[in-house]
């Protein structure tokens, strides 16, 4: 049924002109710098959410962690299936959410934030800022479905509980927040 899947959505892309997600998917190693950098915000022994957990890079940079990794397919033992743009969320609650790349794909952003909201007292999270990335080509050719300023970021969050804590460009196009649940 899975090919099946990926053959409709990528007429529909076709028909309609969209590039979707799985259309263009793939893992550029050099990723794991952007990963690196935020589980530095991750401290042992806290449980992790990784939403959009892709290849599972962040696994290697918590050794002593309970990892939850989450995405639209398997990903691999342990690995477990949302389709965030179908509103589903994963039922576990962790310490940390990690949403690295995955933002920029998903429709309804602030219902996703609000799941996180919910389930964890803390993020970390990159993101493309339309700032830095304005050409709405160039984000559509990426299949972004969002184009989110920074200070929408923070009011997404806002709205779901969280504060600004630190923030972080030390990854070219990709600013990093770590924000934390009001108290």
């Amino acid at each position: 049924m899975k090919p099946l899947m990926k053959l409709i959505r990528r007429v529909i892309g076709k028909v309609l002109g969209k590039r979707t997600w799985q259309e263009i998917e793939h893992f550029d190693p050099s990723w794991s710098l952007r990963i690196k950098e935020m589980a530095k915000h991750i401290r042992d022994g806290e449980s992790v959410l990784d939403l959009g957990c892709g290849r599972m890079w962040l696994r290697q940079f918590l050794p002593n962690n309970v990892y939850y990794p989450v995405d639209y397919t398997d990903r691999g033992a342990g690995s477990i299936v949302c389709d965030f743009n179908r509103k589903q969320f994963p039922q576990n609650s962790a310490d940390v959410a990690f949403v690295s790349g995955t933002l920029e794909y998903i429709v309804d952003a602030q219902w996703f934030v609000s799941c996180i909201g919910q389930k964890c007292s803390r993020c970390v999270i990159s993101y493309c800022l339309l700032e830095d990335n304005p050409d709405l080509e160039f984000r559509r050719k990426r299949a972004w479905v969002n184009d989110f300023s920074r200070d929408d970021i923070i009011s997404m969050f806002s709205a779901a509980g969280f504060q600004l804590a630190t923030e972080s460009n030390a990854i070219p196009q990709n600013l990093i927040f770590y924000f934390v649940k009001s108290v």
